[in-house]
């Protein structure tokens, strides 16, 4: 799964701090909350008059993700891969980042 739902992240707020959309409020639909640390990312859960439930949680949490990929291109690991067992980017840049 994308990850674990969290209850403490769905709350109500007053619904003048929803950054209004061009269409009508419905469960559902993301919408963007004003904050102190700048507008965030919701889902509406319930709007009413004066306030709306929205969880913070990120879309996908709880879902499980199936990716499909194709591999395009391999080469040989370079000896200071192996010796130090990572590798460097396809791209020909080496390093790595931890």
């Amino acid at each position: 799964t994308y990850g674990l739902k969290r209850e403490d992240a769905v709350e109500r707020i007053p619904i003048r701090y929803l950054i209004k959309p061009d269409k009508k409020l419905t469960p559902g639909m993301r919408v963007q909350v004003n904050t102190k640390q700048g507008p965030r990312d919701a889902t509406l859960v319930k709007a009413g008059r004066f306030n709306a439930d929205v969880d913070g949680n990120h879309p996908f949490t709880g879902k499980t993700i199936t990716f499909e990929l194709s591999v395009r291109l391999t080469r040989a690991a370079y000896s200071d891969e192996l010796a130090y067992e990572h590798l460097n980017r396809i791209d020909g840049t080496r390093g790595h980042h931890h």
